[in-house]
């Protein structure tokens, strides 16, 4: 998110989303992701029901059901078909990219070093 999610980048033309277990790290942290995610609005949703592509408070094991609770939100709301094989998710906990595929998703697990038992250290390691 360092680098923008620019019309210049891989991602420009996306529709993004988060999925959170916590609560996004409170006001000022939501507001920081708020203008590094263009489209993604200012609106914060709970799993169920999904009314924004901005989720808190998703267990992990539900991770992937949020996830189609975003793509659904963008067909619904906003007239946007994302097909499944177009879905991306990136988590840095170990187990969290369980159930995607079975959705048609691709999930990775990403910075696969540790730091602190099954969370990855988030690309901070040389």
């Amino acid at each position: 998110l360092g680098l923008g999610l620019t019309s210049a980048t891989f991602c420009g033309q996306c529709h993004l989303g988060i999925v959170s277990q916590g609560g996004a790290g409170g006001p000022e942290m939501k507001q920081a992701l708020e203008q590094h995610l263009p489209g993604a609005g200012t609106d914060w949703s709970g799993p169920n029901p999904v009314t924004s592509p901005l989720i808190i408070g998703c267990a992990d094991a539900m991770k992937a059901q949020c996830a189609k609770g975003i793509v659904d939100w963008y067909r619904t709301s906003k007239g946007i078909n994302i097909p499944s094989s177009e879905v991306y998710f990136f988590d840095d906990h170990d187990g969290n990219t369980n159930g995607f595929g079975a959705m048609g998703f691709n999930a990775r697990q990403i910075s696969c070093g540790s730091r602190d038992g099954p969370y990855g250290f988030c690309g901070g390691q040389p």
